[in-house]
C-alpha cells in the first residue's frame, strides 16, 4: 500500500505534538500548528519549581525554624513533576501508527480496529493523582494535629487544612474509581457499525451513517462526530463523580485526541476515510484495516 503524500502547502501536525510522530498526512486547517509555546513554558516553570523544591524546599523539613514558603514549595514538588510529565506526555511523547491493533472492547464481542490511549498519558494521570494525594496529606496533617492536641493558634491553619482535605478527598475518589475500573485507559475503536470511544471517564458510540466528522481546537485537537438533529448517538459517563464537559455537546460525540498513542491526524483521516467509503467498512476489525492505518493508505476514493 502506498502512503498518502502530503499536499503542497499543508502544515504538518508534527510541530504541534511531537517531532517523533511518524504520520505524514496533512492536518485539518482547524488545528493549530507551530511550536506549543505554552506547553514548553509550563514544563519549564514546573521543572524550575521542582528543582527549587528539591534543593531548597525539602531541606526545610529538617530545619529548626523552617521557611514556610520554601517548605510549601518542597512539599508540592511531586505536583510540579507530575504536571510537567502530563504536559510532556500530551504534547511531546512519540506517537506511532504501529500502535493500531485489532481486538475487542466491552461494548462489542466482535473484533474492532483499536487506537489505544498512550501509556505515558495514563501514567501521567495516575502520577498527578498520587502527587495531589501526598500534598493533600501534608497540608491537612498540620492543622488537624494542632486541633487534636489543642495547640494555640490551631484555627489559623483552617484554610490550609480545608484545602488539604479537599485534595485528599478528590485524589482518593479518583484513585478509587480507577480501582473500580470506572476510570481507566481510553481508546477509539472503529467497527463496521460505527465509532466507539472511551475517553477515560465517558463512553461514546456513533453509527457511521448518522454523523459527519469535523475537526475543532479547544485545549488541544478534537474530533467532533456531529449528529444531525433528529438522530441520536450514545454517550454516557462512567463515573458519577465527574461530568465531562464533552457531554454538554450531546448528541454529538467528542474525541479528545491528545491522550491517544497515535497521531490525532491519523485518527481524523481514518474516520473521514471510512465515513466516506462505506464499501470498505467491512474490513474494520480485521488485519487489513490495521495494515491500512499503519501504512496510512487513507486516500479517499
Amino acid at each position: 500500500m502506498n502512503p498518502v503524500p502530503v499536499a503542497a502547502g499543508c502544515r504538518s501536525i508534527r510541530s504541534m505534538t511531537s517531532s517523533a510522530n511518524d504520520t505524514h498526512l496533512p492536518p485539518p486547517a482547524e488545528w493549530k500548528a507551530g511550536v506549543p509555546v505554552a506547553a514548553i513554558l509550563v514544563i519549564a516553570l514546573c521543572a524550575g519549581l521542582a528543582v527549587l523544591g528539591a534543593f531548597r524546599g525539602l531541606p526545610e523539613f529538617a530545619a529548626a525554624d523552617p521557611d514556610g514558603t520554601l517548605l510549601f514549595i518542597g512539599a508540592t514538588t511531586p505536583v510540579y513533576l507530575a504536571v510537567a510529565f502530563t504536559v510532556f506526555a500530551q504534547r511531546f511523547a512519540p506517537r506511532r501508527a504501529a500502535s493500531v491493533t485489532t481486538g475487542t472492547i466491552d461494548e462489542l464481542d466482535e473484533p474492532v480496529t483499536v487506537l489505544p490511549q498512550s501509556r505515558a498519558g495514563w501514567a501521567s494521570a495516575l502520577a498527578l493523582a498520587v502527587a495531589l494525594l501526598l500534598v493533600g496529606a501534608f497540608l491537612a496533617s498540620g492543622p488537624i494535629l494542632a486541633l487534636v492536641f489543642g495547640q494555640s493558634g490551631a484555627t489559623d491553619g483552617l484554610v490550609q487544612g480545608a484545602l488539604g482535605l479537599a485534595l485528599l478527598a478528590g485524589s482518593l475518589v479518583f484513585l478509587g474509581e480507577v480501582l473500580r475500573k470506572r476510570i481507566r485507559p481510553g481508546y477509539v475503536a472503529l467497527s463496521p457499525y460505527g465509532v466507539h470511544c472511551r475517553m477515560w471517564n465517558y463512553v461514546g458510540l456513533a453509527a457511521w451513517d448518522l454523523f459527519v466528522p469535523s475537526a475543532a481546537e479547544q485545549h488541544g485537537p478534537m474530533i467532533v462526530l456531529a449528529v444531525p438533529d433528529g438522530d441520536s448517538s450514545a454517550v454516557w459517563r462512567t463515573s458519577p463523580w465527574w461530568r465531562p464537559a464533552e457531554l454538554r455537546l450531546q448528541p454529538h460525540v467528542v474525541l479528545r485526541a491528545l491522550n491517544l498513542a497515535v497521531d490525532p491526524v491519523l485518527l481524523y483521516h481514518a474516520i473521514r476515510f471510512y465515513e466516506e467509503s462505506p464499501e470498505l467498512r467491512a474490513e474494520l476489525g480485521t488485519r487489513a484495516a490495521a495494515e491500512r492505518l499503519v501504512s496510512q493508505d487513507l486516500a479517499r476514493r
